[in-house]
């Protein structure tokens, strides 16, 4: 905060932080509560956003981009190759690959703006898939970071939180309910299996009826 001539104070934002708004949005979400466990209805739209830790780390992920596409183009122009690195033109891979981790540098700050968790997530998979053409340990940055976004939305969706000891206390309070449950019932006995015998024959005599006796016919 800087006094201006008039001796008040200047409450303007500093240029660093207009630039910041001006390029990732004014709105900031708030942080995630680690307590905090959403009810079910309410999961969806949290899940499709990203919280403010989600966009500090999609910043440093974008700048690592920028940064890349600068350097790569630069480095593939320099005397730090071999001979035989050389004799294959590795300059216009490197330029390829700088301007496609541009393109979706710009889509995945599109995604920061708009705050669409898959946007940013798809965008840093791609540059990830990208760097492992030719650069394959650059990519693990872009990997992680884009699984971490999918598997933060994967928490919230199916335990209401992204926070792992949040959901691990979940774990444990369903169990020792389970447990709580199961002692106040008492254990059903268990039943004897019911063993059948096998079909035999019917030992007990049925005497046979007497023969019909004829009843001769009345003279006429």
């Amino acid at each position: 905060m800087t006094l201006l001539p008039n001796g008040e104070d200047d409450d303007r934002p500093k240029l660093a932080t207009r630039l910041s708004n001006a390029l990732f949005g004014a709105e900031t979400p708030k942080s995630w509560d680690p307590d905090e466990v959403l009810p079910v209805g309410q999961r969806r739209p949290v899940m499709r956003s990203i919280d403010a830790m989600e966009i500090k780390w999609s910043k440093a992920a974008l700048a690592l981009t920028v940064a890349l596409a600068i350097f790569l183009p630069i480095y593939a122009k320099t005397e730090l190759h071999s001979a035989k690195d050389k004799a294959v033109s590795t300059t216009s891979d490197a330029v390829l690959l700088a301007g496609l981790s541009l393109v979706f540098a710009i889509l995945g700050l599109i995604g920061l703006r708009l705050r669409r968790r898959t946007i940013v997530a798809f965008s840093f998979f791609i540059i990830g898939l990208s760097f492992t053409y030719t650069y394959g340990l650059l990519a693990l940055p872009f990997l992680v970071v884009g699984g971490w976004l999918m598997l933060r939305a994967y928490r919230i969706q199916k335990y209401g939180t992204p926070n792992a000891r949040t959901i691990a206390k979940q774990g444990a309070v369903r169990t020792t309910r389970a447990e709580r449950k199961a002692a106040n019932s008492g254990a059903a006995p268990a039943k004897k299996p019911v063993v059948h015998k096998p079909a035999t024959a019917n030992k007990r005599y049925t005497p046979k009826a007497p023969p019909r006796k004829k009843v001769p016919k009345a003279a006429e």
